[in-house]
């Protein structure tokens, strides 16, 4: 696992939040790449 999933786990339970970190199969270097991989819009990408 990355250092940087990790980061953000440990982040994320420091809030008390409960999240769950996914690693896409394919590249999601742009917000539309991420859109299709995770079947949303792109207005509903943060990056």
């Amino acid at each position: 696992m990355a250092k940087s999933i990790r980061r953000i786990e440990e982040a994320a339970r420091a809030a008390n939040l409960e999240i769950q970190v996914e690693q896409m199969p394919g590249s999601t270097h742009t917000a539309t790449q991420a859109a299709k991989a995770c079947g949303c819009h792109v207005g509903q990408i943060i990056k």
